[in-house]
């Protein structure tokens, strides 16, 4: 059974689409407008052993940097709101991918409140990246809490056998 994934809820820029990415969703422009990606990770519900927004980010860095991104520059991180109330913090990097590419600019949000994280990025070439960051911004603050009860996964189908009873 494949596993029930949600995505951060926002209102995405005018005329941009919905794409799969793997787990991720993807914003994408319209074909004639200047390249760039709305990544929206899957929620991920939140749990005490889980690592502060800050330190989320940096391993998803830290994993990109080993598979393919090279980063060139980076700034600090910056506390960011949500229209809605919901809190987090930002990164901005540059660097590209490897062996050789154009370089891009990223950002990198996560939200957070008593249920969930919520992962929104932003990737662009380096020489369009302002078209289209107003745009980004306002999707990544329309973000809406989603509420706890949306997060309960399906129950399991019943077992066969009762645990630790085995048939012959």
């Amino acid at each position: 059974m494949q596993p029930l994934l949600h995505y951060p809820d926002l209102l995405p820029p005018p005329g941009w689409t919905w794409q799969r990415q793997g787990s991720h969703m993807a914003l994408l422009p319209p074909a004639d407008a200047p390249p760039a990606t709305i990544l929206l990770s899957p929620l991920l519900a939140r749990h005490e052993r889980l690592p502060a927004p800050e330190r989320l980010i940096e391993m998803a860095l830290a994993l990109e940097e080993e598979i393919r991104f090279a980063v060139t520059d980076r700034g600090p991180f910056h506390p960011v709101e949500a229209d809605t109330g919901l809190r987090g913090v930002y990164l901005e990097v540059g660097g590209y991918v490897r062996p050789a590419s154009t370089p891009e600019r990223r950002i990198y949000v996560v939200y957070v409140d008593q249920v969930c994280y919520y992962g929104i990025n932003y990737l662009a070439p380096a020489g369009s990246f302002a078209v289209h960051q107003a745009a980004f911004w306002a999707a990544a603050r329309s973000v809406r809490p989603v509420p706890a009860a949306a997060l309960v996964p399906p129950q399991p189908p019943a077992a066969s056998c009762p645990v630790g009873h085995y048939e012959d």
